[in-house]
């Protein structure tokens, strides 16, 4: 087909889409490290098991250290919280 009868869809929001993706991986890193332990903790792990490639992890985290604590900085977070809850 001709350029112009081509019909592209609309672009997300690259800051919503990034958010997410942020979300999911920190997600996925409190689950690789409660089956396998912050050792044995990758990014490749993190990234295979959130379902999206390792290059996605980068800019969004420098390296591996990064993103664990900002999975253990939600898990904090999320366990405090419940726990005033029950107060």
């Amino acid at each position: 087909l001709p350029f112009k009868q081509l019909k592209l869809p609309l672009l997300k929001d690259p800051k919503l889409e990034s958010a997410l993706v942020q979300d999911i991986l920190i997600e996925s890193a409190i689950a690789v490290i409660s089956k396998v332990g912050v050792k044995d903790a990758s990014l490749t792990r993190i990234a295979r098991n959130a379902q999206v490639t390792t290059g996605s992890t980068y800019p969004r985290f420098k390296n591996t250290e990064a993103l664990v604590l900002a999975s253990f900085d939600r898990a904090i977070t999320r366990v405090t919280q419940e726990n005033f809850s029950k107060i």
